[in-house]
């Protein structure tokens, strides 16, 4: 299975400074790639959360695209998860539109 990621997830990925923590997030990417995701439900209209706990809960917000690729289309921390998913939904709404 492909694994995609937007710019918006590639930039909030960049702006961690725990290694660590970067090195789940990027170990669970690869799991997702093998079908294997772990601690995930469904958002909102196609989009699904995976739910890493580490360093106060973070979460990769997707949705599998219509070639059963998977496309990240952002990530966030618990504090934040109602932002998170508002914008997540309008990234993947923009994403749909093209």
């Amino acid at each position: 299975m492909n694994v995609y990621v937007t710019e918006q997830f590639e930039s909030w990925l960049a702006g961690l400074s725990d290694e660590r923590l970067k090195g789940r997030i990027l170990s669970r990417l690869r799991l997702i790639g093998l079908g294997s995701f772990g601690d995930c439900k469904p958002v909102s209209h196609g989009l699904h959360e995976v739910r890493i706990h580490i360093s106060g809960g973070v979460r990769l917000y997707f949705y599998n695209s219509v070639d059963q690729s998977i496309v990240v289309v952002l990530a966030g921390r618990k504090a934040t998860q109602r932002a998170d998913i508002k914008r997540a939904m309008e990234i993947l709404n923009s994403l749909k539109e093209r």
